[in-house]
């Protein structure tokens, strides 16, 4: 026996050697958590190779969206991914692309299978142009069937499960003296059944729910005349839902009866009536067919001689002789009555079928029960039963019960329908406004409500946006959105009109809300277009709103600066940046002057994105914005009388760190000259004194160097970090010192000048191995912190005071016996230059850390 195993691979062998002969194509692709499959198909049988019209290395390397998918949308695709993540499968018809061949419809089945803790999708593709073109056949075969119904002397009514009519015939027209229209959505026994048969034909549509159903009842036409009717009712189920129609057949039978009494009183007079009659007629005892008339014979394909022979179930199919003989029994067990019309079908001589409606009468004449049967061909009725019942789509009065206002307009755009919500809204009964023109109808609208735009009908057909209208009623203004639906050139237009006075009534508070709100808010759409802007926007862009909505980022006249001062480019602009990054902008400093104003004004914009429904893209940006023009124009002056006071400061410090050295240098050089000999020992003090002053200008230089450099990509461990390490190994072995660096995360990539934060790292190593002249450890650590990577250099010296502590990085100010304090104010000024920061923490008598935090471009 097999192992559960050898099992497993007998089943994974079967299910290979299924996909390889099965003549449906087979593709598999891996698939993503985040809903994306790879590239490139991972797996595919011969069959899809012969469909797709590739060798099997070269489909191997397709890309499956563009291979399978390429004629469909993204949203449709994505909707197909999200079907797959949440029901496991998902089916679709498509038209393919061939290669070198022309595009064929295909069925594509795709299943998501998981193995191995990996997903998998199985797609399934079938070629199913035959089957489209069956279907077509079928439409047309259908339309057809509908032409034929019309044509058919029979009643054929369709109505839902309550009994309120959809549909009927042109025979029921005629008949009835009520047109389809006129009887739609009305219940059939409540107007045209005789008021003491309706209950009895009402039990009969409800049973015929369940099974057909058969009922001859008394018929009243709209001009109050009488017809008696054979009414057959079964049930069309659509599908599993529960849901269809129920579909009446019947006969006007009115003559029929006549003839049938009259044929019992005298055959002779009346035999060639009944010979020559449309419907089939036979007269048979104990089972012995009697007579047959000319239709009878060629519905059962027999003459009257062969037939005589016959018995009367003979010609009966096996599977309806059991429903015919309790026909029959029925009949022969009461006296002058006559019976429900029953189908069965019959098989000819000649073999072929058909279904015959069979109505019987019984009579005893002479102690003697004669049958007659009239029976008429429904072969081509049943058909048609039968093609109604597999009609897709459900016939719905929707227009009548909807609260949107509806109006059908013919090709000469006059009014030809009008549903209950304009009735309603303009007071007027149907018939004052069916059939006027309906530029007239929305001219008389446009009036009540007053001053405004007209709507042109015309316009809206020809493609033009919706238009807004409002109409008062009852003294209330009611506000609608009007769109035509052009049915075709000669098929006139359906106008809608929704109403929207809720939305309207709430935008015009909100308006009211945000011109109360202290910034400006202004709403643009993709392209730039500014749709709406309050009160504030007015003001602190000093153009009305008329004007403001006219606006464009592509009109090159403004004057459009960033918080440096510099142009700023339309790529730049908060709306632009927030449209192409789909990121939202936060505190972005603007200035900006109108060519007609002089002035220029700062701002201070923020936005947020409004996304397209299930689209990951930016359909409006809202932006808010203050006017910042006082706060910039005092933070200029601050930051001028700022450096001012640092020029000075430096300068003075400049001159002090100088002037002791110059001081003491020209003393001894004086002592020299007077001694008129050369001191050596003057002269090394003087070598000393003259490179304090030289490192003091060359820090100063190095501090007061220009900012703009040119920026590259740096790996700041591959790049700075670690080559730097290895070139400052030598000085801490002569100084007994070690370097304990880990480096946790990797590849951090950051943009700036490689010299400035290599000189940032390497003045602080100097710093903290200065700060340890017995020896010690220098830890180096990093550590993502969200968008910046934190260096923390932490050294084993003596610490640093508090007092001493918060006065480091004035210039000047060192807490080394020769130090002046620049080389900590240089780092300072490097970290700001690169947009991140240097912070210094100690602890006296436990060393002192240094963080250095940077931005870096590469995600974790």
């Amino acid at each position: 026996m097999n192992t559960p195993t050898d099992a497993s691979k007998e089943i994974h062998a079967l299910l290979a050697a299924f996909y390889e002969n099965t003549d449906d194509a087979v593709l598999i692709t891996q698939f993503a958590s985040d809903g994306s499959w790879d590239n490139v198909f991972i797996g595919a049988n011969l069959a899809a190779c012969d469909l797709l019209g590739y060798e099997m290395k070269d489909l191997l390397k397709l890309n499956p969206d563009q291979t399978l998918f390429s004629n469909i949308s993204s949203m449709l695709l994505d909707l197909i991914k999200k079907r797959l993540i949440e029901k496991k499968r998902a089916m679709l018809e498509i038209e393919l692309c061939i290669k070198d061949r022309e595009s064929v419809v295909v069925e594509v089945k795709s299943a998501l299978v998981e193995v191995n803790s990996k997903q998998y999708v199985l797609h399934i593709i079938r070629n199913i142009e035959t089957k489209k073109a069956v279907q077509d056949e079928w439409l047309a075969e259908r339309n057809r069937t509908m032409e034929l119904l019309d044509g058919i002397q029979a009643y054929i009514i369709i109505m839902d499960r309550s009994g309120r009519i959809i549909s009927m015939n042109t025979f029921s027209e005629e008949k009835t003296g009520y047109t389809a229209d006129e009887v739609k959505g009305r219940v059939i026994w409540e107007f045209l059944v005789d008021e003491e048969q309706q209950m009895s034909f009402k039990r009969t549509c409800q049973r015929g729910l369940k099974q057909e159903e058969n009922h001859e009842s008394t018929w009243i036409s709209k001009k109050g005349k009488r017809l008696s009717v054979q009414w057959s009712v079964s049930f069309l189920k659509e599908g599993e839902t529960g849901k269809g129609f129920i579909i009446g057949s019947g006969i006007d039978i009115s003559q029929r009866r006549q003839y049938e009494e009259n044929l019992l009183e005298s055959t002779q007079k009346y035999r060639s009536l009944v010979e020559d009659n449309p419907d089939g007629i036979v007269v048979f005892s104990e089972e012995n067919m009697l007579y047959l008339n000319k239709e009878a014979q060629e519905i059962l394909g027999c003459p009257s001689e062969m037939a005589r022979r016959d018995s009367l179930f003979s010609r009966v199919h096996p599977y309806d002789r059991d429903k015919a003989l309790a026909y029959y029994k029925g009949m022969i067990s009461k006296e002058d009555f006559s019976h429900n019309i029953i189908d069965v079908e019959v098989i000819r001589p000649d073999s072929s079928r058909v279904t015959v409606e069979v109505k019987g009468i019984s009579r005893k004449v002479q102690g003697e029960t004669f049958i007659h049967l009239v029976i008429r061909d429904v072969s081509l009725q049943k058909k048609a039963e039968s093609d109604l019942r597999k009609m897709n789509g459900r016939m719905e009065n929707i227009l009548s019960s909807t609260d949107e206002i509806l109006i059908g307009l013919c090709k000469e755009l006059r009014v030809t329908f009008v549903n209950h919500s304009l009735i309603k809204l303009v007071g007027q009964k149907e018939d004052r406004l069916v059939g006027i023109p309906g530029q007239a109808l929305f001219d008389q609208l446009s009036e009540t409500g007053g001053n405004q735009k007209p709507i042109h009908l015309l316009k809206l057909m020809s493609g033009s946006d919706p238009q807004e209208i409002y109409v008062l009623q009852n003294g209330v203004r009611k506000y609608f959105e009007v769109k035509v639906l052009s049915l075709g050139f000669d098929e006139g237009a359906l106008v809608t009109m929704y109403d929207i006075t809720d939305r309207k009534l709430l935008e015009q508070q909100r308006g009211k809300y945000y011109d109360a709100i202290a910034c400006g808010i202004t709403v643009q759409d993709s392209s730039g277009r500014v749709l709406f802007a309050n009160q504030n926007a007015e003001e602190i862009i000093g153009l009305p709103k008329d004007k403001i909505k006219k606006l464009s980022l592509e009109n090159h006249k403004w004057l459009l600066l960033d918080e440096n001062g510099d142009e700023l480019s339309l790529k730049e602009h908060p709306w632009r940046k927030a449209v192409r990054t789909q990121k939202e902008i936060r505190n972005f400093i603007m200035g900006f002057q109108h060519p007609q104003h002089k002035s220029l004004k700062w701002i201070l914009v923020n936005t947020r994105n409004v996304l397209m429904e299930e689209e990951d893209r930016v359909e409006k940006v809202i932006a808010t914005f203050q006017d910042i023009t006082a706060k910039v124009e005092m933070d200029k002056m601050i930051k001028e009388k700022e450096k001012l006071a640092l020029a000075g400061q430096l300068a003075a410090g400049v001159a002090h760190e100088i002037k002791n050295p110059l001081t003491s240098s020209l003393g001894f050089l004086k002592l020299m000259r007077d001694a008129d000999v050369i001191n050596h020992d003057y002269l090394d003090i003087v070598l000393d004194e003259l490179e304090s002053i030289n490192l003091v200008t060359s820090e100063f230089l190095a501090l007061a160097e220009p900012e703009a450099a040119r920026e590259e990509d740096i790996l700041l461990f591959e790049d700075v970090l670690i080559p730097l390490v290895s070139s400052f190994k030598r000085q801490l072995r002569e100084c007994g010192a070690e370097i304990d660096f880990r480096m946790t995360p990797s590849r951090q990539e950051l943009r700036g000048v490689k010299e400035k934060i290599r000189q940032l790292f390497l003045n602080i190593f100097r710093n903290s191995l200065e700060a340890m002249p017995g020896g010690g450890t220098i830890d180096v650590s990093a550590i993502r912190e969200h968008k910046h990577i934190v260096v923390r250099i932490k050294d084993e010296g003596v610490g640093i005071p508090p007092e001493r502590l918060k006065r480091l990085g004035e210039p000047f100010y060192s807490i080394k016996e020769k130090g002046t304090g620049l080389g900590l104010l240089l780092c300072k000024k490097i970290a700001h230059e690169h947009r991140g920061t240097l912070v210094i923490k100690s602890v006296q008598g436990r060393g002192t850390i240094v963080e250095v935090s940077l931005p870096v471009t590469n995600r974790k």
